[in-house]
């Protein structure tokens, strides 16, 4: 039987492949609802401090490690890790419910922020990690909006956030085996 890919094809095209693997780190993508593109700039001041406030509450609760973000007009890159007890899922809707509830509120607006869906990639090869970090933080200088990543203010690279990253547990261990949790 032939799937209906008139019906959100973009969530589903997304959920397909997904796999949930606690202990695992995760690089996630979720982009503004395209209608909103005009209307809402992510890096505003405010609601940049939201996305970045839940992305370190999650870490402080210890629903995540993390590793490395970048705030952008229309995305945001999420580079972190699940403890045995979460679930991606779990995460990601508390995550982007949160954020979503917290902006609208700020632009007196009701309904979708987010578009459908979201791109996340199970890193699997500890090697990979520098490279996507550095992808992840030098997003806008490619996009021009910046000279150095670490001249940007939502992105990891920026020096208001070293040190209250887990980059240090990257060579330690995996939650799995005990050492990182």
């Amino acid at each position: 039987m032939r799937r209906d890919r008139s019906v959100k094809p973009h969530s589903n095209a997304l959920r397909e492949n997904r796999v949930n693997l606690p202990g695992h780190i995760y690089h996630l993508v979720k982009c503004l609802d395209p209608k909103l593109h005009r209307q809402v700039n992510l890096t505003n001041p405010v609601y940049a401090e939201i996305i970045i406030a839940a992305m370190f509450y999650q870490r402080i609760q210890e629903r995540c490690r993390l590793f490395a973000f970048v705030v952008m007009p229309d995305h945001f890159h999420w580079l972190f890790a699940l403890p045995e007890h979460e679930t991606l899922a779990d995460t990601v809707k508390r995550m982007f419910g949160w954020c979503a509830m917290q902006i609208n509120r700020q632009l007196g607006r009701k309904g979708a922020l987010w578009q459908d869906g979201y791109y996340d990639h199970l890193v699997r090869e500890d090697e990979t990690l520098s490279g996507l970090i550095r992808y992840i933080e030098a997003n806008p200088v490619r996009k021009g909006l910046c000279t150095f990543s670490t001249d940007w203010l939502w992105s990891s690279a920026y020096s208001r956030w070293q040190g209250k990253l887990d980059r240090a547990w990257l060579g330690r261990g995996r939650f799995e085996d005990g050492r990182g949790a």
